[in-house]
């Protein structure tokens, strides 16, 4: 399962469309995708942006996919100038990125 992103969707920033994302796949799979977002996310770029969303698109396909899990959950954390991401699935490895 692929989901394209609208021009429109991340410029609404990373948070909003990364939510749209995982509300999409929950409902088209049998994993429940829950995330949350802390701190004020400051626009870097929307290369950057793309980017990090196609990242986090990745690791999320690929709980749901390999790990069969039931219940995923992903957490966008925006402190200063940065951004740090936690992937956890039930039933598989834990998978950080901090950028």
């Amino acid at each position: 399962m692929r989901f394209t992103i609208s021009r429109e969707k991340l410029q609404e920033g990373l948070a909003a469309a990364v939510a749209s994302f995982c509300e999409r796949l929950s409902n088209k799979s049998k994993t429940q995708i829950n995330f949350q977002s802390f701190g004020m996310q400051k626009h870097i770029g929307q290369q950057v942006d793309l980017t990090i969303y196609r990242i986090i698109q990745e690791l999320v396909h690929n709980i749901v996919k390999h790990a069969n899990a039931t219940t995923a959950s992903l957490s966008a954390i925006f402190p200063n100038e940065k951004y740090a991401s936690c992937v956890e699935g039930a039933g598989c490895s834990r998978k950080s990125l901090n950028m």
